[in-house]
């Protein structure tokens, strides 16, 4: 007949990626445990369904033929052992467990040891009817060993030729996962190094992790109070606190407050809602997302889970934390999306780092989650306290990677803001040497204005007052006299003049002059002229050119008016006279005309025109001239 092809389910799926991914480190443990006696058969009895006694029966019971003993294959898981819908998957068992030895394997070692590697809750361990050790106290409420390993010394004294007996007492509640793994007997040296590394594996990540945690999210929050208008780290040292309880449900036996089993159940499952609510907020407050009505319904259902599992009957305390881990694992898909979709405000490395770890731990919790629901045994490796390292790990990097970043930037900020600083400082230098030399155009201007200027006005007046005087003296000196305005009025700015305040004071000086010799200026200056900076020199070289210009015009031309204008480039000095004669060698006055013209970056320009002659000054456009 034919056969059905294998198919495989989920759980068949995840075995097969846990051995690949853990070949190595499973060929290290059996390199390492290959001589150990593997114990995977054993005799159970169930004694009680009170997991509590607050003596220890020793052996007594067990002896008696009353008790219904049945085979197990270990690991042996309590709740898929038991019928589903018994009341009795908690309590109080034992176990039996047969293994033989030589005479002389034990003569050759006194250091034996018993290795434990996974049970729940507490156990004590017999062995020929000696107890060796136990895990914790069997009162209300019990010890919780999850998940960490023992290794208990047996002297070689205890072990007899041939067959021995191992007897485990091993104790329960029915909200939990009741199990005991497969045991190992062999020299305490040949153990040690399966135990050290289980016990790294299951138990140091998780004290890695409770320490670091609460380490970090205590100098957070103490960051957060020097600046509280920050709340992301409020809300990232609150994640780190939670996660830090979380993580101590693996590294503690005991409960330090009062509380029963039941409510210690509650309270580590309202620290992962927590955990995963804060890291909510923290990723909402790091991407700038303001879903805060997502927040507060997310934690009214954690208030009423608490509130309602805490009134639950003890048989419904499972059902109510699986029912809030499934809210726990549909709100840690939204961070996967939150990390996803405002994965552009990082840099590369950082959006898949994050999204790569926080994906993992997902996958880890959603693995362990679904074993609890499904009431399948648990695998002899629990990876779930790996979930919040990983979580915490991610959340660190992004912190430290916007710090970087920030301190990058402010780095950056200080050397722009020291080269600020030194141009300012240059130009604070500048400015003063630029004062300097106003103070001394100042004290120059004054001391001509007061010194030679008063003495070449009371020449003029002597030479007026007296009869018979030199005309040509008289012209000489007012000549000297104006030129010691012109110099004055160039001089006399607190930096850089423009040209059409210089042609308003020049028609000011020498209009008068010309004017008194019987020829007219006619001005037309357009507001348009370019607003070219002038400074002192290139001030007093442009008056030197229009005054040259309109001497000339005086003396050579013969003119009798002088037109003035102004376009936005130009100035313009045209006369009505005889014109000029372009043929002839040009004298040392237009030579010197050019000379000034070409020094404060003017072009000049001179040729006949309809009326006499055109001197043309025009301005380079967006050039300074100094």
């Amino acid at each position: 007949p034919s056969k059905k092809a294998p198919t495989w389910g989920y759980f068949d799926v995840i075995h097969a990626l846990r051995s690949r991914w853990l070949v190595l480190l499973f060929l290290y443990l059996v390199a390492t445990t290959c001589h150990a006696i593997e114990i995977d058969r054993a005799l159970f009895t169930k004694v009680s369904a009170d997991p509590h006694s607050d003596h220890d029966p020793g052996l007594a019971l067990i002896g008696s033929d009353t008790l219904n003993w049945e085979a197990r294959s270990l690991p042996d898981y309590w709740r898929a052992a038991t019928p589903h819908g018994s009341q009795h998957q908690g309590g109080q068992g034992w176990y039996r467990l047969d293994f033989d030895l030589n005479k002389s394997s034990i003569a050759n070692s006194s250091n034996w040891a018993i290795y434990v590697p996974k049970h729940s809750r507490v156990m004590a361990v017999y062995v020929n009817e000696k107890k060796i050790g136990d895990t914790g106290s069997f009162k209300d409420p019990l010890s919780d060993n999850f998940v960490m390993p023992y290794l208990l010394p047996v002297h070689n004294s205890l072990l007899n030729p041939g067959t021995n007996h191992l007897y485990i007492r091993l104790a329960g509640y029915g909200f939990d996962e009741v199990s005991l793994s497969k045991v190992f007997v062999d020299t305490e040296d040949n153990l040690r190094t399966a135990y050290r590394l289980r016990y790294l594996f299951s138990v140091g990540v998780a004290q890695i992790g409770f320490y670091s945690m609460l380490l970090l999210g205590v100098l957070v929050f103490l960051f957060w109070l020097s600046r509280r208008d920050d709340g992301q780290y409020l809300w990232f040292s609150l994640t780190c606190l939670t996660g830090a309880v979380f993580c101590s449900n693996r590294i503690l036996t005991d409960f330090p407050l009062p509380l029963s089993a039941e409510h210690q159940t509650i309270f580590y499952s309202t620290a992962v809602s927590l955990f995963t609510l804060f890291s909510v907020m923290f990723l909402h407050r790091f991407s700038e997302l303001k879903l805060y009505g997502r927040e507060r319904l997310y934690f009214l259902l954690i208030c009423c889970h608490g509130l309602i599992a805490l009134n639950l009957p003890e048989q419904f305390v499972r059902l109510a934390t699986n029912l809030m881990h499934i809210v726990d694992a549909s709100v840690a898909m939204y961070i996967l999306y939150v990390i996803y979709s405002h994965r552009d405000r990082n840099v590369v490395l950082d959006r898949y780092l994050v999204l790569g770890l926080c994906c993992l731990a997902y996958l880890l919790s959603f693995n362990e989650l679904l074993l609890r629901l499904m009431d399948h045994p648990y695998s002899n490796w629990l990876t779930l306290q790996w979930a919040p390292v990983l979580m915490y790990i991610a959340f660190v990097s992004l912190v430290l990677s916007r710090l970087f970043r920030t301190l990058k930037g402010f780095e950056q900020l200080n050397l722009d803001l020291q080269k600020r600083v030194d141009y300012k400082s240059q130009q604070v230098v500048e400015l003063e040497k630029q004062q300097a030399v106003v103070e001394e155009r100042r004290r120059i201007m004054f001391d001509l204005h007061d010194g030679i200027g008063g003495q070449l006005v009371n020449a003029i007046n002597y030479l007026h007052r007296h009869p018979g005087r030199d005309t040509v003296l008289l012209e000489t000196v007012n000549t000297a006299l104006q030129d010691l305005r012109f110099i004055v009025d160039s001089i006399d700015t607190n930096g850089e003049q423009d040209p059409q305040l210089l042609l308003g004071m020049f028609r000011e000086r020498f209009e008068p002059i010309v004017e008194a010799q019987g020829i007219r200026f006619s001005w037309n200056v357009d507001e348009t002229l370019a607003s070219t900076k002038l400074g002192p020199s290139a001030a007093l070289n442009l008056l030197r050119v229009l005054q040259e210009a309109v001497t000339n015009a005086i003396k050579h031309a013969h003119a009798s008016t002088i037109y003035i204008g102004t376009t936005a480039q130009t100035i313009e000095i045209e006369d009505n006279g005889v014109g000029i004669d372009l043929s002839k060698t040009p004298g040392l006055g237009i030579r010197s005309m050019r000379e000034r013209a070409s020094n404060i970056g003017l072009e000049l320009e001179i040729g006949k025109s309809n009326r006499g002659t055109l001197v043309r000054l025009k301005f380079r456009p967006k050039k300074t001239a100094h």
